[in-house]
């Protein structure tokens, strides 16, 4: 496989996607019998889903202060180990709308599966190799290059097919490191790591607190260089919703615009409400893991096309490793899952 070295990525929040145009346009193609319908007697209804986290904290956020209601919207949230298995859900009419990374969404923009993203709601670049001290695993000690060089030979686990995925072959491939890659579901890595089926593993940041509790003292990480990789999460919708009349999309945007305002003004009552959702819901974390998460995440409005130009990439790779073909244009099939040329937005 041809491997390509990634561009520094800005760690600049990539958030709420130019919905405006989109959703004005839906209203215009729309049609009805010229009346204005306004708010209706009856709430409209859509499914949403997420993997509960400091990820995408607009949906504790919406859902804890009505914004959604206002909007004369009621969201029923339905908890997801990741977002492939969200988007996989929103495929099959199980939800409305799903929170994801760009990884899963690039996929579906090579498969022409019908999606779009209307939102982006925070972007984060600290990502982690979590292994066994005893395995021979080392930590950085401020040079990343230490600890990925121990990674030489070792079983180190990752979900196939995700970001995490595309992660790790980069890391490994851009260092000349040999190892032998495991396949572990996304909520096996505490328990493979434990019984010694690998030695490391790349998860999504949302398993660390519980794989560090349960390691104990053989825990060790490895940062993952941010100039490789800076996740981005988006809330995605089918194309369905989008043509089928502006009301419950623009409800569902203007909450998350909401929210996203609300976590801007108030960080810290807003983080309060996610510590209440994640640990009053049974999670295993705590209020520090939570206020640690948290901090690493930039949850900032603005649009930067790196995130365009880093979906590129993993298409590319999607491509060599045969699970894809975009045609002779990658980069309007992701501009179409976009539903912008992020290269012209600002």
């Amino acid at each position: 496989m041809t491997t390509t070295a990634l561009p520094r990525v800005s760690r600049t929040a990539v958030a709420l996607l130019a919905t405006a145009s989109l959703l004005l346009s839906t209203s215009a193609c729309s049609g009805g019998d010229g009346h204005g319908t306004g708010a209706s007697d009856a709430a409209m209804s859509l499914k949403l889903g997420w993997s509960e986290g400091w990820t995408a904290p607009q949906v504790a956020v919406a859902a804890e202060e009505g914004m959604w209601g206002d909007h004369d919207l009621d969201v029923t949230t339905t908890p997801f180990d990741s977002g492939r298995a969200a988007l996989e859900a929103l495929l099959g009419g199980g939800v409305d709308a799903a929170v994801l990374t760009e990884f899963p969404l690039v996929a579906a923009a090579l498969r022409d599966q019908g999606v779009t993203a209307v939102a982006n709601l925070s972007s984060y670049d600290s990502y982690r190799i979590i292994g066994s001290k005893k395995a021979g695993v080392r930590d950085d000690a401020g040079d990343a290059d230490v600890g990925i060089a121990s990674l030489y030979g070792k079983r180190v686990g990752v979900t196939l097919g995700t970001n995490m995925n595309f992660i790790l072959d980069e890391l490994l491939e851009s260092n000349d490191i040999e190892a032998e890659i495991v396949n572990i579901g996304p909520t096996d890595f505490a328990t493979a790591l434990q019984k010694g089926d690998i030695d490391a593993g790349l998860m999504f940041d949302t398993f660390y607190a519980p794989t560090k509790k349960a390691l104990g003292d053989d825990y060790v990480d490895i940062a993952v260089p941010p100039e490789l990789y800076t996740g981005t999460m988006l809330l995605v919708v089918k194309n369905d919703l989008v043509e089928g009349g502006p009301d419950r999309l623009r409800a569902l945007v203007d909450g998350v615009h909401d929210a996203t305002g609300f976590i801007g003004g108030e960080p810290d009552a807003a983080r309060e409400i996610l510590t209440k959702r994640l640990v009053g819901g049974g999670a295993t974390v705590d209020e520090e893991t939570v206020r640690e998460r948290w901090d690493e995440y930039d949850y900032t409005p603005g649009l930067d096309d790196s995130v365009r130009e880093l979906m590129v990439r993993e298409a590319e790779w999607i491509i060599d490793e045969g699970n894809g073909d975009a045609g002779p244009d990658i980069g309007t099939k992701i501009d179409g899952v976009l539903g912008i040329d992020a290269a012209d937005t600002v």
